[in-house]
């Protein structure tokens, strides 16, 4: 199965933070500076750094993610007043999708880090889950696809442990 052309031609417009959404799109540096390059943003007009709440961490970050916190703080996209992501058009598409954060590319499927590697966790809400009752048969160009995916970001999560606090204190992020 074709996910991916399935998915253009679903109409849910799937992204974690439509409309009043509490969940939060954890961003790495990377995917953080080529959105700038392509934007012409600034990092302060889609960037959120603020600090969270306990309970946000405890709801919202799974535990493998936790230790990537900088004092209560993790590099997430900003939202709009109605909890919508700030990339998402009046018709709840997303307007970098061509270049949009390695979580969002892994979507339908979850990537969790643990002890170095990660597994899939398809998620049960998506219209192609419920067409196959959660058994997405997947091709193999779609694995290899993830897997990349998965690669990349393990890449991703690396630098940024090692690297969010300058780049943070260089982007003035850290104000908040």
């Amino acid at each position: 199965m074709n996910y991916l052309k399935f998915c253009s031609k679903c109409k849910d417009n799937c992204c974690c933070l439509k409309d009043d959404e509490e969940g939060i799109i954890f961003i790495g540096i990377l995917d953080a500076i080529k959105i700038k390059k392509k934007t012409g943003k600034d990092f302060s007009e889609f960037l959120d750094f603020s600090k969270l709440t306990s309970s946000a961490i405890k709801k919202n970050i799974e535990k493998s993610y936790r230790k990537m916190l900088l004092d209560h703080r993790l590099l997430r996209m900003k939202k709009k007043k109605n909890g919508a992501c700030v990339f998402l058009n009046k018709l709840g598409v997303c307007s970098i999708h061509n270049f949009r954060p390695l979580i969002c590319r892994l979507y339908p499927f979850d990537y969790y880090p643990k002890k170095g590697a990660g597994f899939f966790n398809e998620i049960p809400e998506c219209p192609i889950q419920v067409k196959y009752k959660g058994t997405m048969p997947l091709s193999k160009s779609e694995i290899n696809r993830l897997k990349k995916i998965k690669r990349d970001m393990r890449i991703d999560d690396n630098f940024y442990i090692k690297n969010i606090k300058k780049f943070a204190n260089d982007n003035k992020l850290l104000s908040k």
